[in-house]
């Protein structure tokens, strides 16, 4: 269920990306609503190997990195995107648009962080996809999981902040990747002998 409602709130950020393209967002506003779905994603990766009910310790392995990945995502964000809102200095992306050299230095160490998380999270993600296939799950949902698990991330990061017409669609799929996961783990949960 929370990759389901993860993917549903990721959704959401595709208004948000018109929203901030538009000047009625700001760029700390809109990455701080990456907070509540990387949460829920963690939330997923946490509970995937039973749900799926995959027995075997490369899967229990490779989500566990999974989730490590988006852990540091998550902490990345918080650190980066909530941690200014105690300080008084901007974030390096808002004094780089004002031509500001000083920042605040978590702002460096969150984006850190994050970029720590999209690795982990690719590594974990391709883990857990070789570990399924060895599983005999079918090849068609491996790709798929790969794909939003390790791949889209980094996709919906670096197009993030791209014109409309390439960021919309990439967090679209993104999104629609973790609802496709939450309702393949709903499934197998919901048919599960009592």
């Amino acid at each position: 269920m929370a990759a389901l409602l993860g993917g549903l709130a990721w959704l959401l950020l595709v208004p948000a990306a018109v929203l901030q393209r538009l000047g009625l967002l700001d760029y700390d506003g809109y990455n701080r609503l990456l907070a509540g779905p990387l949460l829920l994603f963690l939330v997923a990766l946490l509970t995937a190997p039973r749900a799926l009910m995959v027995p075997g310790r490369s899967v229990r392995a490779g989500f566990g990195v999974a989730a490590v990945g988006v852990g540091l995502l998550l902490a990345g964000n918080v650190v980066e995107f909530y941690g200014v809102l105690l300080q008084d200095e901007r974030n390096a992306y808002a004094a780089a648009r004002v031509g500001e050299a000083d920042h605040w230095v978590g702002s460096d160490i969150g984006w850190i962080i994050f970029g720590i998380g999209m690795l982990v999270l690719l590594v974990g993600g391709l883990t857990a996809a070789v570990a399924l296939q060895r599983r005999r799950m079918r090849p068609l949902w491996v790709i798929a999981f790969t794909a939003t698990l390790g791949v889209g991330v980094v996709a919906a990061n670096l197009f993030a902040l791209q014109s409309v017409l390439l960021s919309v669609p990439v967090l679209a799929l993104y999104a629609a990747g973790w609802i496709g996961f939450g309702l393949l783990m709903f499934r197998r949960g919901v048919s599960r002998p009592a």
